[in-house]
């Protein structure tokens, strides 16, 4: 395979993965309702869950560079009722799972932790 074209892809993909905590001020139904339709438009969210707990949702982000995300985060920050945002950037994965009940031995099940 052509080095120039493998370098090339990796230039274009995102390299930053975030995992990005938000607080609502409330969790009532329609609060979380409206953040979710939100945040549905948001390209450079992954997986979205929403939370019991101190946080309301975890969001894996992935962008291309520091300031992509400052973007991103401008504008989860004017959602109304965004409490609070958390973030850690991902170093390294080092642990891979298959989903429940489903083989090891078949790649398509297989998932890793980000």
């Amino acid at each position: 395979m052509n080095k120039n074209l493998i370098a090339d892809w990796i230039k274009k993909t995102y390299t930053f993965r975030v995992i990005t905590r938000v607080t609502l001020e409330t969790n009532d139904i329609p609060r979380i309702a409206a953040f979710e339709t939100a945040i549905s438009d948001f390209r450079e969210i992954e997986l979205a869950h929403h939370l019991t707990g101190e946080a309301s949702f975890i969001l894996f982000v992935a962008v291309r560079s520091e300031k992509s995300y400052k973007d991103f985060l401008a504008r989860l920050n004017k959602i109304p009722g965004v409490k609070q945002i958390d973030s850690v950037f991902k170093q390294t994965g080092f642990k891979t799972f298959a989903a429940y009940g489903a083989s090891t031995e078949n790649p398509i099940t297989r998932f890793e932790v980000k």
